[in-house]
């Protein structure tokens, strides 16, 4: 057994320095390449020329680690570990030998450091040249670092993040250690992105999700299969260029946001000619789409503008109070330009109400799961939230018959296992530390 042993052991050897040598670089022959790495190194006496480079991400769970040898070289020391420091000082755990050729490999079965690399992690290494009819040896070498590829999928293209991408982008990523299959999730809510579980599954690294909008957040979700486990992926996020460069565009807070306070600071940028900029802000959809004279709060050369603060300029009394939606366009002004002012696209962005809202079921719901989940939105700074439920609409609305179950923290509540086809109803009082709001009552119906 150890005969065969030893068999294989060199045989992979023999493999594995063939390889290097045949493929150790791709635009320059071994010979020249050492050359000029001999040439560019400070101390020739030093270990160079590292393979794989240094730096570099590594998409196995085992490596060869090669090098160039030093101008005086017998033999070499080989450290190696995930903690630099202990590298760089050569404690114990990191000395892994002294040998005569030059590669080592490490996380391969059969060889003297079988353990896999662990996915994620940085390692780092280090070769002392070492010549005991030297007077100077050994010497020191270099510390170098490599890294394992993640099992998630990783390298984003677009980068999360990204502003100004073409509406006709293609995605694409580099793959998780060993995943061979690949699910894409897409889609323009960061909630329904990063919970969604199943998807078809594709083989190549690339995505097109088709022609998008203009001016749009989209997020996007990679989960990786490498035949016994799916590794979900991050979500990432990018956002598409306006449709006229003209326009102000970006809007914060993003079109169609929550906001959780009664101040705002609007900002945007600013379209491509844009010497100054109109603002207009309203409670009334088509006020501000027509521009009438009290939504008009001035021009002004920045591009942000704080509304609902005390000691800031504007109209902002009775505005931003909860249960409000507000209403804002930005139109770029440039008095030199032919085509000035551009009318801006008209954005939004909501106060929650004192009251929960948004209720799961939705209010009316049929064919209800029984073992259903109650869900809701909760009001504007609610703390705790006090739970009614029952089968008589009187008696949660007065809170009444054993309706009141308790308060929650989280926005959610469990009933338990119910009777088929039957309506129940249910409300959420909200608990802001000061006061009690009402909620209004909500109600479905279980399935046969």
């Amino acid at each position: 057994m150890r005969s065969s042993s030893n068999t294989f052991r060199l045989f992979v050897l023999l493999a594995l320095a063939l390889t290097y040598a045949m493929f150790g670089s791709t635009c320059l022959s071994l010979e020249n390449h050492n050359a000029l790495q001999v040439e560019s190194i400070i101390d020739p006496n030093l270990a160079y020329d590292p393979h794989p480079p240094d730096g570099s991400i590594h998409h196995d769970l085992w490596v060869a680690l090669s090098w160039s040898a030093g101008r005086h070289v017998a033999s070499h020391d080989v450290y190696w570990g995930d903690n630099f420091e202990d590298v760089n000082n050569g404690t114990w755990n990191t000395f892994k030998g002294n040998q005569l050729y030059t590669f080592f490999v490490i996380g391969f079965p059969s060889f003297a450091y079988p353990d896999i690399l662990v996915p994620g992690t940085t390692y780092y290494w280090r070769i002392d040249e070492v010549n005991d009819l030297h007077p100077d040896s050994p010497w020191k070498g270099n510390i170098w670092s490599l890294t394992i590829g993640p099992k998630e999928a990783y390298n984003p293209n677009p980068p999360g993040g990204a502003e100004y991408i073409d509406p006709n982008v293609t995605l694409s990523w580099t793959a998780g250690i060993a995943a061979f299959v690949h699910t894409v999730y897409f889609g323009d809510n960061f909630d329904d992105v990063n919970t969604v579980t199943e998807g078809p599954y594709q083989l190549n690294t690339t995505y097109t999700p088709g022609p998008l909008e203009f001016d749009k957040t989209y997020y996007w979700r990679v989960d990786e299969y490498d035949g016994f486990a799916t590794y979900k992926g991050n979500v990432w996020s990018f956002r598409t260029k306006p449709s006229d460069p003209n326009l102000a565009h970006y809007p914060k807070p993003p079109d169609g946001a929550i906001h959780e306070d009664l101040w705002a600071l609007l900002s945007w940028s600013p379209g491509r000619h844009a010497t100054s900029h109109d603002v207009y802000i309203s409670k009334n959809l088509d006020d501000m789409n027509n521009g009438t004279w009290e939504t008009f709060w001035g021009n002004q050369s920045s591009t942000w503008i704080v509304i609902g603060f005390p000691d800031f300029a504007g109209r902002s009394t009775g505005l931003m109070v909860p249960g409000a939606t507000i209403y804002w366009r930005i139109d770029e002004v440039n008095d030199l330009h032919p085509d000035s002012p551009w009318k801006g696209n008209v954005w939004s962005f909501s106060i929650p109400p004192y009251t929960a809202y948004n209720p799961v079921p939705s209010d009316g719901a049929r064919f209800i799961e029984p073992d259903v989940m109650l869900s809701w939105d909760a009001g504007f700074r609610a703390k705790v939230h006090y739970v009614y439920f029952g089968e008589s609409y009187s008696d949660v609305n007065d809170g009444m018959g054993g309706t009141y179950k308790g308060y929650v923290v989280d926005t959610i509540y469990t009933p338990g296992l119910l009777d088929l086809g039957k309506s129940y109803y249910w409300r959420v009082d909200e608990f802001d530390g000061v006061f009690t709001h009402k909620g209004p009552i909500w109600s479905f119906t279980t399935g046969n």
